[in-house]
């Protein structure tokens, strides 16, 4: 069983909803780069690009919001909450597979509510003032169930960011995705 941990991030004025995401190994992190670490991707082969895991392996969970300091005038960004990630799996229908999702043998979507929302603060590049604000999920690892398998996921992160704009402090509702694909086992289609 191997720890990996799904680290997902986005910027607080950002005005897309495209999120970056890395699944890398948790036992290897690189201090104060979120999302560095060895990547669960799969680089060669007939699954390069996709995302590699065995059954029961296990995921943590972390979100991190950046911004920069300098930019605070008409924007002064004070944290933010995390609503829900939700990952739908849609399963590859060229295999026989009997789980609905790697995570789940009867459910295809899966809905994460419970967060550390006591947001820790880092600043991540002095130079530039990029401040870096990270909320852990703490209802658990995610469990990999399944033995085969390919699917699409993809995953929605509701947040509401605390900030103050033009004078006017509010909270503020977003939600930003990601589309990776992952696979389980070795590659192998179960006849």
């Amino acid at each position: 069983m191997t720890t990996h941990r799904l680290h997902i991030q986005f910027d607080a004025k950002q005005r897309t909803q495209a999120l970056q995401y890395s699944f890398m190994l948790a036992d290897e992190p690189i201090e104060g780069h979120p999302l560095a670490g060895r990547p669960a991707k799969t680089y060669i082969g007939e699954f390069a690009g996709c995302f590699q895991f065995q059954k029961n392996d296990s995921i943590q969970m972390g979100v991190t919001m950046t911004n920069f300091e300098k930019d605070q005038e008409q924007i002064k960004v004070h944290g933010f909450e995390i609503v829900s990630l939700d990952l739908i799996s849609l399963p590859d229908t060229t295999w026989k597979q009997n789980f609905l999702s790697p995570f789940d043998e009867e459910h295809a979507c899966l809905h994460f509510v419970e967060w550390d929302n006591a947001v820790k603060r880092t600043n991540t590049d002095h130079e530039n003032e990029i401040v870096s604000r990270t909320c852990e999920h703490k209802g658990g690892n995610l469990k990999v169930k399944a033995t085969t398998g390919c699917w699409r996921l993809s995953g929605f992160l509701s947040v509401k960011i605390d900030a103050t704009i033009n004078g006017a402090r509010s909270k503020t509702s977003r939600v930003y995705s990601f589309d990776p694909e992952v696979i389980v086992g070795d590659g192998e289609d179960p006849d």
